[in-house]
């Protein structure tokens, strides 16, 4: 997430990027995407949710949806999105945020991925 949140800054400091919905950050998982929102939000970044994926964070745990009026907008919009929400979209810059298991069940396993069915298809 720091990785995300620092990568993000940077591009909007180069200038070219700060048109709303240039940049795009994708995340595999619902509460991977609630705490990328809550980062950009500390740094005065606007994020832009899909409407299914806010209608899916409202549902989850009472989760805060970001609320305009708090949020500063730095530089420009920047879409939040999961991988399932952007299908079909286009963006200038995507970045995808992934998440690794520790293997804190048991040793030596590497979660998600040991199911076969889980692919990623990436078309560029």
């Amino acid at each position: 997430i720091t990785m995300v949140k620092a990568l993000v800054q940077h591009l909007l400091r180069q200038g070219p990027y700060t048109k709303a919905g240039s940049i795009v950050v994708l995340c595999m998982y619902l509460g991977q995407l609630a705490k990328l929102r809550d980062e950009l939000q500390k740094s005065r970044i606007k994020v832009v949710l899909d409407s299914r994926d806010e209608d899916e964070l409202r549902n989850r745990e009472g989760d805060a949806i970001l609320n305009d009026e708090n949020v500063p907008i730095k530089a420009s919009d920047v879409l939040l999105r999961t991988v399932d929400n952007f299908q079909g979209e286009e963006a200038d810059v995507v970045i995808l945020s992934l998440v690794r298991n520790h293997g804190y069940e048991k040793a030596g396993t590497i979660g998600f991925l040991k199911v076969s069915l889980k692919i990623v298809y990436v078309d560029i």
